[in-house]
């Protein structure tokens, strides 16, 4: 079933861009495909929470080999997914670049044809103890400048991904220093300068997903059971301001 549901995802990209070829995409400088979507896992409901983070983990590189199968022409159970030195996962001769991140189980998976990096976290998470650690002062008083509480956390999150995304971008996760300013008072900014990293651009979106019994996600408190969540995320890279976007809900 999981694969079913993978392969009619992939197909579906497929279709809708079956005017460029394998290797045309390949060719394409800058080309950058954003996808989010629910892994399908009825089968680990009941599993503890650091189990089903497992078997998402395995679904979202699954569909990464697909997605590359598909998009080379290379054998889906030839694509091996290795780890760098640094720990970022790649597939070796494919020449496509890839990330993903997930929240629950919900995925957020980027190709392009150079390095990139993503983050999707739920919208309504809060971190006093980041601000005031890891945060710049801009990115501290955009956060500030929040009219309400909801909206002091969706703009933690807006900061928060923009550093993860940025961190994998360059091979890091959270071990480098982020002291590099993602948002100032008067908002995110389009692009993130770090005179050691160097520069990236930053694509943000903020989606609404609906949510069904076989969905999880971390939510505020164990109990609490939503039909729907707010989602922020986030893809750093060279060229990813007008990446395509799909979102499978």
């Amino acid at each position: 079933m999981e694969e079913l549901f993978f392969t009619l995802i992939v197909n579906f990209f497929c279709a809708a861009h079956s005017d460029v070829t394998e290797k045309e995409w390949l060719a394409l400088s800058g080309n950058v495909e954003i996808f989010l979507f629910k892994a399908y896992l009825p089968d680990a409901d009941g599993l503890p929470a650091n189990k089903k983070g497992r078997r998402v983990s395995e679904a979202a590189r699954n569909f990464v080999k697909m997605y590359v199968s598909q998009l080379t022409g290379m054998r889906h159970d030839s694509l091996i997914i290795s780890a760098g030195s640094n720990g970022k996962p790649y597939i070796d001769n494919s020449g496509v670049h890839f990330n993903l991140s997930h929240c629950g189980n919900i995925v957020l998976a980027a190709f392009s044809d150079e390095e990139i990096g993503v983050d999707v976290e739920l919208a309504s998470r809060s971190g006093n103890a980041v601000i005031e650690r890891i945060f710049t002062r801009g990115e501290r008083d955009y956060i500030g400048l929040a009219r309400s509480e909801p909206e002091a956390r969706r703009r933690f999150c807006e900061i928060w991904t923009a550093k993860e995304a940025f961190m994998k971008l360059q091979g890091a996760g959270l071990l480098g220093r982020m002291d590099f300013d993602t948002a100032d008072a008067s908002g995110p900014l389009p692009v993130i300068r770090s005179p050691k990293w160097g520069d990236a651009e930053v694509f943000r979106r903020r989606v609404t997903l609906s949510l069904g019994e076989h969905d999880f996600i971390p939510s505020r408190k164990d109990e609490e059971v939503l039909k729907e969540a707010e989602f922020e995320i986030c893809v750093c890279g060279s060229h990813v301001a007008n990446a395509d976007f799909q979102v499978m809900d």
